[in-house]
Formats: structure tokens, C-alpha cells, sequence
């Protein structure tokens, strides 16, 4: 193994470079470029709590494998400083046609959350992820 256990030390790297860049992007008002470290940080932390919970084997093994945490570990990085726009949860106002992305996405992590309980987390985080990518496509596509 040697230094594959120390591979992990990506994810605090990734993570003090985003909060560095966070910290003088004049860009992030109203919503996030690249993950945010709080959302990383719970996709990191349900892998213990899955892998110790989960009644699937496969599951198991696949986050017990040293290959895939590295990759994760990686994508983890990368993720939290990719220029991406990613809706925040914030809302300005009470008005539901404002906040209907945030609810849409808070009542089916909610579901997630009751179906798969643990197995769920990543599920919502890359839920995330796509449903950003989606909205930010179909407004530029809006735009054009």
C-alpha cells in the first residue's frame, strides 16, 4: 500500500484551495462555483457509515476498495474547484416560483433520504451536481 493511504490528504488539499478561492470570488453571490467543502465533506463522511451499515456486498466492497477511494478522493478535489455553477440553497424571498429548484431538490433528497438512508448521501450530492448542470444548460439555452 505505502502511500496510497496518504492520497487522501487530496480531498484537505482540494478543500483549502477552494475555501481560498471562495474567500475573494466575487462571483459566488447567489450560488456556488464547484462543490461547496460541506457537501464534500458529507459525501466523505457517509462512506464509513455506509460501508458499516449497508446490507449489500457490493456495496461494501466497492467503498472498501483502495482503488476507488483514491479515484473518489481525486474527484473529490477536483469537484470542489471545478468552474461549475451550482444552485445555492439560499433564498432571497418567501416566493414559491423563486424557491421551486431548492424545494424540488430538498423534497427528493428528503425521499432518498427515507428510501436508502446512508446509501443515500452520495445519491443527493451527485443529484446535486446534475440537477446544477442541467438548470445552468437549459438557461444558457434560454438565453442563446
Amino acid at each position: 500500500m505505502g502511500l496510497v493511504p496518504f492520497l487522501g490528504f487530496v480531498i484537505t488539499l482540494g478543500a483549502c484551495y477552494r475555501l481560498a478561492k471562495f474567500n475573494v470570488d466575487t462571483r459566488q453571490t447567489d450560488s456556488f462555483i464547484g462543490l461547496p467543502t460541506p457537501a464534500n465533506a458529507l459525501f466523505i463522511l457517509s462512506i464509513p457509515m455506509i460501508t458499516k451499515t449497508t446490507d449489500f456486498e457490493f456495496i461494501e466492497t466497492f467503498y472498501s476498495n483502495p482503488y476507488t477511494l483514491v479515484v473518489i478522493s481525486f474527484f473529490s478535489a477536483f469537484i470542489m474547484n471545478a468552474n461549475i455553477p451550482l444552485f445555492s440553497l439560499k433564498s432571497k424571498n418567501k416566493a414559491l416560483k423563486d424557491n421551486k429548484v431548492s424545494l424540488l431538490f430538498l423534497g427528493i433528497a428528503a425521499v432518498l433520504l427515507l428510501l436508502f438512508k446512508y446509501e443515500a448521501i452520495p445519491l443527493i450530492i451527485i443529484f446535486y451536481i446534475l440537477l446544477s448542470v442541467i438548470i445552468n444548460y437549459t438557461s444558457k439555452k434560454a438565453v442563446s
